[in-house]
């Protein structure tokens, strides 16, 4: 067993499930993007996320498609994270889990930031940045992306060598890609040490994502788009038990929460403050039980 925690990231390899658990990873990080002939290999399909999960990996996705896709501005980013939670949902991937998006090259915020900003503005789970280090640290600051994988690559973050890159690597950081392949399938996968535990999603307990995945499939059927809807659900949120107030404090769930929520809008006129206390009665009865 590794002495950090560590996920395998892979595109057209397929190692056994089994055995990545059985020598240490606890998770893997998969691909999303739009299907077609040159990226269909490395996509994963619902049989394969299937035996991942019964293996005992986490399983997370990160959209990836073209090098230069994220200098291609905000529709760009609008676009990919329609396909992204298309996919996702295909999967059954929970919402309160991230999706990262990837930048396979050095760049600088001023290149991305509008492709970011059509991510977060469609993205039905909270965002993460696989690229250089410091890109990633300044959209965390802007608000948009929640997670930061650190590409191998270490000129992308500025840096001479991946060992300076590793030693100075940003608190802000989930996980850092490696270089070596301290577990083995060397040329099947890439290496990542965990940095943050949450790094797929807000570390909670098995009732409390119970609670929030049956509050999003209650929520996902509320038509309205009314503008205060969000803020009124969030309020109520806060009060339905601890427990959701719990998740509330880890923040990630309740800002899928909220995405969910908005991509789910469809009609207007409804009154929010009607929806949001049947939706507080719904979920105290639940609880109750």
């Amino acid at each position: 067993m590794p002495s950090v925690s560590a996920v395998a990231d892979y595109s057209f390899a397929r190692p056994d499930p089994g055995a990545l658990k059985a020598a240490g990873y606890e998770g893997v990080m998969r691909y999303v993007a739009p299907d077609n002939p040159s990226t269909h290999g490395k996509l994963i399909f619902p049989p394969e996320y299937a035996a991942l999960e019964a293996a005992g990996l986490c399983v997370t996705l990160n959209f990836e498609w073209t090098t230069t896709r994220a200098n291609e501005g905000n529709s760009a980013g609008y676009d990919d994270a329609q396909t992204a939670n298309q996919q996702a949902a295909a999967l059954g991937y929970p919402t309160w889990r991230p999706v990262y998006f990837s930048v396979d090259e050095s760049a600088t915020v001023d290149t991305v930031r509008a492709y970011f900003q059509g991510v977060h503005s469609q993205s039905a789970h909270p965002v993460g940045f696989y690229g250089g280090q410091g890109v990633g640290v300044e959209l965390m600051r802007e608000g948009l992306v929640q997670y930061l994988w650190v590409a191998n690559a270490a000129s992308w973050s500025g840096f001479s060598s991946w060992d300076a890159l590793r030693a100075a690597v940003a608190p802000e950081a989930h996980l850092i890609q490696h270089l070596d392949h301290p577990l083995g399938f060397d040329g099947q996968i890439d290496h990542n040490e965990v940095l943050r535990p949450d790094y797929a999603g807000a570390v909670m307990d098995p009732q409390l994502q119970a609670d929030l995945e049956w509050l999003i499939a209650t929520i996902k059927g509320v038509p309205t788009n009314v503008p205060n809807f969000l803020t009124d659900i969030h309020a109520a949120v806060a009060n339905i038990a601890p427990t959701l107030a719990q998740a509330q404090s880890n923040g990630k769930a309740i800002a899928a929460l909220g995405q969910q929520i908005a991509a789910q809008s469809v009609a207007a006129g409804i009154d929010p403050a009607a929806i949001a206390r049947a939706v507080l009665d719904a979920a105290s009865a639940r609880l109750a039980n």
